[in-house]
């Protein structure tokens, strides 16, 4: 067994030892595609789109994924939503209630 893993995975010119081992390596797990994963599948929100609306929905992804690795090489913050939770939700609230106690104006 020892033989063949030597041979196999050591001694192999297309693997070998520095390809078998993350010791120095930036991105060391599979967080990213993960994190690309949740999100595509988020804004789908059907388990088989039609192959228009999934060509749609990469291409926005795409778009947005683009804008915030630009927004990073110029040193910007990269701008997420903000998740809609009771608290969030709370404050929305209170801000509109405060601004139309203050203007005493009705907008529909």
């Amino acid at each position: 067994m020892f033989q063949y893993i030597k041979r196999r995975w050591i001694e192999c010119s297309s693997v070998g030892p520095e390809r078998l081992s993350v010791f120095g390596c930036t991105g060391i797990t599979n967080n990213n595609a993960e994190s690309f994963h949740s999100r595509f599948k988020r804004r789908v929100k059907v388990a088989h789109p039609s192959v228009f609306n999934f060509l749609r929905h990469l291409s926005d992804i795409t778009t947005d994924l683009m804008t915030d690795v630009v927004r990073l090489e110029q040193h910007r913050r990269i701008k997420r939503r903000t998740p809609l939770n009771s608290e969030n939700l709370k404050l929305i609230l209170n801000v509109i209630l405060t601004n139309f106690v203050k203007e005493d104006v009705l907008i529909l």
